[in-house]
């Protein structure tokens, strides 16, 4: 076998490893919650009638709107 015929195997096993381990990896879903404080800021714009108008800056109205964000959001950001 001549060196140019292994170089080529070599860097056809190579490539046929990595793809490979990478077509067997776990798959890593990314997080994809907001972060607590876009909570905030969509709690205190439907205040301010900006998000939700139709609450008309009722805190318990915006609170119901924003109680999903609240209990969905990432508090490591």
């Amino acid at each position: 076998m001549s060196r140019q015929t292994r170089v080529r195997l070599c860097l056809a096993m190579f490539i046929l490893t990595v793809t490979m381990g990478l077509a067997f990896l776990p798959n890593h879903d990314a997080e994809a919650a907001p972060c607590c404080t876009w909570c905030d800021a969509t709690y205190e714009g439907c205040l301010a009638g900006t998000y939700y108008p139709v609450c008309g800056g009722n805190e318990a109205c915006c609170a119901q709107k924003t109680a999903s964000c609240y209990s969905n959001c990432n508090n490591a950001c």
